[in-house]
């Protein structure tokens, strides 16, 4: 797995897969796997209806153990990008919401890297702000 630099509020991993796009979109768009490879993770609920996949627009919560104690997060889906990302918003029930994203590049046959992104999801009067032009 390769880090790259990150501060407070953003950060970036990556590891290469010997699997096609293709089958590894398969399993990280299949809703009740995500706690198989989402670390930290024991379950996940469907909070709205929807199929077997993510969509956009799915909002699911997470939960698992921390620390000894019970944690949960509400996530909605984002953006799906067949083949190439899947973006959501994670917001734990004790901490800051922030953006999750993952990005598929095919770098050889049959073999994937996916780039695992977390940021901040900047909210209220400092969101409308840095959304100012200029």
């Amino acid at each position: 797995m390769r880090r790259r630099p990150h501060d407070e509020d953003h950060a970036v991993e990556s590891i290469d897969i010997g699997a096609p796009p293709a089958k590894v979109w398969e399993l990280l768009t299949r809703l009740e796997g995500i706690p198989v490879w989402y670390d930290g993770w024991d379950a996940v609920e469907r909070t709205s209806t929807s199929g077997e996949r993510l969509t956009v627009g799915l909002t699911f919560q997470l939960l698992g153990h921390r620390s000894g104690r019970r944690t949960r997060a509400t996530c909605r889906v984002t953006e799906l990008d067949p083949l190439r990302r899947i973006c959501w918003v994670e917001a734990p029930d004790d901490g800051a919401p922030e953006m999750v994203r993952f990005d598929l590049l095919e770098i050889d046959v049959g073999r994937t890297r996916v780039q695992f992104t977390r940021a901040a999801v900047a909210h209220g009067v400092g969101a409308a702000i840095e959304r100012l032009p200029g």
